[in-house]
């Protein structure tokens, strides 16, 4: 495996023309990639959001996701998208509060591409829910994203 250097504009650039047709093995029937970001209320997704899309559109800072003012208050309650590049898209997240049974079972479906982009994002407490969710989400036509789950903690 060859080490790859680039100084921070190339990064950028490199980054703003990505695409997946011009991967190694092509697109493998994906339309985009999703950052999908996880983390605990109040540690930093929506502000890695702004502060990402900050050094890929090069302009002046601009205040994208509302970030919260404390853990107590979160700020993002749905599962939004922000596109950063043609590619690319970054996808801001509630907050887990404890990461228990209800918010695992969010983070699965979500991964699995079973709930769709810019809706509420709900703990579901009973099995129900969950699975009438996902059984509604095999009649929707889904797009192919390759999703990559991002931790944020600080």
């Amino acid at each position: 495996m060859h080490k790859i250097s680039m100084d921070s504009l190339a990064m950028r650039d490199y980054i703003k023309n990505f695409s997946l047709d011009n991967c190694p093995h092509g697109n493998q029937g994906y339309n985009r990639v999703l950052l999908q970001l996880f983390g605990y209320a109040g540690h930093g997704k929506s502000c890695f959001i702004n502060s990402c899309k900050y050094v890929v559109d090069d302009g002046p800072y601009k205040v994208y996701a509302k970030v919260a003012k404390t853990e107590n208050a979160p700020e993002t309650m749905i599962r939004k998208a922000y596109k950063l590049t043609d590619t690319i898209t970054l996808v801001d997240n509630r907050g887990c509060v404890i990461i228990d049974k209800y918010e695992t079972g969010e983070i699965y479906a979500q991964l699995g591409n079973f709930l769709p982009l810019d809706t509420e994002v709900k703990w579901h407490s009973k099995f129900n829910d969950m699975l009438n969710i996902v059984l509604n989400a095999e009649t929707q036509d889904q797009s192919m994203d390759l999703i990559v789950p991002v931790f944020v903690y600080r």
